[in-house]
């Protein structure tokens, strides 16, 4: 079916989606199962994740932090994690769930204010102490 421009596309996409969810959860389950039997087909998906969540982190760390820890200056990426300025962050992982999920937020939320740039070390001595050793938050 021919479309003038990408947003009639999407609308007729969207609509198709909303008026046949059954028939797009039955495709979606019989592809996973076609894909779980296919290792290599999974090893693919699973680099491809892999990839997609370390640029997003990436991302996020440069920006909120130009890619090192805003108390101690640790830039091994590895290391490093997004911290709650204000605290919340418990509640906020009950929201959006836990691991990559932050990264895949901050990204769809077009990278809000109030977070930083911690390492592991800093980020849980704030959680546990209300402050880092180093002093500088």
């Amino acid at each position: 079916m021919p479309y003038r421009n990408s947003e009639e596309k999407k609308k007729y996409i969207k609509k198709w989606r909303e008026n046949n969810r059954d028939k797009g959860r039955e495709y979606s389950r019989r592809r996973r199962i076609k894909d779980k039997n296919n290792p290599e087909k999974m090893r693919k998906i699973n680099q491809w994740r892999n990839s997609r969540n370390r640029r997003l982190k990436e991302l996020a760390l440069v920006i909120y932090g130009e890619g090192k820890c805003t108390c101690c200056g640790e830039g091994i990426m590895e290391f490093l994690t997004i911290d709650h300025i204000d605290g919340g962050g418990k509640e906020h992982r009950k929201e959006i769930g836990m691991g990559n999920k932050i990264y895949h937020w901050l990204y769809k939320e077009a990278y809000p204010p109030g977070f930083q740039v911690l390492c592991f070390n800093c980020n849980c001595a704030k959680g546990i102490y209300g402050k880092c050793p180093h002093g500088n938050l």
